[in-house]
């Protein structure tokens, strides 16, 4: 199994939540009745980082997901992704990973390891985002 924690930028208004569902039992199976809903602890006026708890994920299963807002009348606003694409994740073997993205985002994911640093290969992606979005990476990566 995967022990994978989910983050991701999302712009949102007093009283809404971001939740998080996909297509396996791990992520509710579609249900955006049940779905989980992900922590604000973290959010700030300079980062609008909302967060999962640790999921355990299976190993060798394609996994297939997306985030939406649920605001305070309990609209939901589905991620918009183009092409309406979900997130995908494979693993392959047993880890420990973050999956950082922004909301409405399918190029900028990034995932990062056990010790949450930025892959080599990655390391032009992380220097062409903006500044919001550097500063997250920097921020989880030197710790709070």
């Amino acid at each position: 199994m995967a022990e994978v924690t989910f983050k991701v930028i999302c712009d949102t208004n007093i009283g809404d939540l971001v939740c998080l569902v996909g297509n396996i039992p791990e992520l509710n199976s579609w249900n955006k009745l049940y779905p989980i809903f992900l922590s604000s602890e973290n959010y700030s006026s300079e980062c609008h980082l909302w967060q999962s708890d640790k999921l355990i994920l299976p190993l060798d299963t394609s996994i297939e997901y997306k985030f939406f807002i649920k605001d305070g009348s309990n609209k939901i606003i589905w991620e918009q992704l183009p092409g309406n694409a979900n997130h995908m994740l494979y693993f392959k073997t047993k880890q420990k990973a973050t999956v950082l993205g922004i909301f409405g985002n399918v190029n900028r994911q990034i995932s990062l390891s056990e010790n949450e640093f930025v892959k080599e290969d990655m390391k032009e992606d992380v220097n062409s985002m903006d500044f919001k979005f550097s500063s997250v990476i920097s921020f989880i990566t030197k710790g709070k």
